[in-house]
């Protein structure tokens, strides 16, 4: 018996796609003014206000691709939910998203490899399984957001 999942798919760039648990998927915002930030890192050079909380702002392609944002064919942001440890208040981080993300089905038979086209993956995925052909990484959002990234 295969085990069956839902999963929140949504584009960091066009044709590719992340992936996180539904209970971390908060909020999709359409309108948002990012508040720059002198001197941080290239792939999270922005704060978003949300809820009475400054949430940084990570543009995945990228950090995946090593270059600096250019916010082009980025129209909305995802906001992610995350615990740190078992027990921890629940923080919060955005994520830069090209189209509205949608809720689609997984099973075990849909695993695979992560992508072989950075570095980056194994430090901020859990898991990887393919979607119309594409590999889609399961994204943590407390290794994204919670400590540095190399």
């Amino acid at each position: 018996m295969q085990t069956r999942a839902t999963a929140v798919i949504a584009p960091y760039a066009p044709g590719r796609f992340f992936a996180l648990p539904p209970v971390c998927s908060v909020a999709v915002l359409d309108e948002f003014t990012p508040i720059e930030v002198p001197a941080a890192p290239y792939y999270c050079n922005s704060l978003l206000r949300w809820q009475q909380q400054l949430l940084p702002i990570l543009d995945l392609a990228s950090l995946i691709r090593a270059l600096p944002a250019a916010q082009i064919g980025r129209r909305y942001v995802l906001v992610a939910a995350y615990q740190v440890r078992e027990f921890a208040p629940i923080q919060h981080g955005a994520l830069m998203i090209a189209d509205l993300p949608q809720m689609i089905p997984v099973t075990d038979a849909d695993a695979s490899a992560l992508p072989n086209d950075s570095d980056i993956w194994p430090e901020i995925s859990v898991s990887c399984f393919r979607h119309s052909g594409q590999p889609v990484p399961i994204l943590d959002p407390a290794l994204l957001f919670a400590r540095p990234l190399s």
